[in-house]
């Protein structure tokens, strides 16, 4: 329960309004394989990517992984225009419009903040998804291809107030429902 108690601390990702550019936060998980895997498929759709709009890339290594040693292990060029983050998680995902990540509990965190979330699938493997299926397809996906990716995203940049006040809705219950406060009484229950 302490790890998340910063998912009621403020509304981090919150989109209170249709933005002129568009943030996506890369979120590496403690699986080598499945870090590698996403920087590989991601870095390929990049360019593609970024003809939607004004795009702008950050990348979260899992607190267990540097950007060295992950750098060393990867054997392309990551796109310049990825930013790389070290900090907290919270701060990475403060202004991002949709975290990409796989097998991690930050996709559930994501959407308790607001933002929007791509599971990136595995076509040769097992995809291991962290998010209930109850919850509405409106704010995350399972993609396993570069056109789900993209159709998502479009679909995200397109979003009218109405869209996003939804969006907000239905993030502030999943923050709801699956997140308690960490508070002296609901600790003691």
């Amino acid at each position: 329960a302490f790890r998340f108690a910063k998912v009621w601390d403020k509304d981090y990702g919150k989109s209170k309004s249709k933005k002129e550019s568009f943030h996506i936060l890369i979120g590496l998980n403690i699986d080598t394989y499945h870090s590698l895997r996403m920087i590989k498929i991601l870095s390929e759709m990049t360019n593609e990517i970024n003809s939607i709009g004004d795009i702008h890339w950050k990348i979260k290594p899992h607190p267990t992984h540097s950007k060295s040693h992950l750098m060393s292990l990867f054997d392309k060029n990551i796109p310049a225009e990825w930013k790389w983050e070290n900090g907290d998680f919270y701060e990475s995902i403060d202004g991002a419009d949709l975290f990409i990540s796989s097998v991690s509990s930050a996709c559930m965190e994501a959407l308790a903040l607001g933002v929007a979330v791509i599971v990136l699938g595995d076509k040769n493997g097992i995809t291991q998804n962290p998010i209930p299926e109850v919850i509405s397809n409106k704010v995350w996906r399972i993609c396993h291809s570069q056109e789900e990716v993209i159709d998502f995203i479009n679909e995200l940049s397109r979003r009218d107030i109405d869209d996003i006040e939804l969006h907000n809705e239905l993030c502030s219950n999943i923050r709801k429902n699956y997140f308690m406060k960490v508070t002296r009484e609901e600790t003691l229950k």
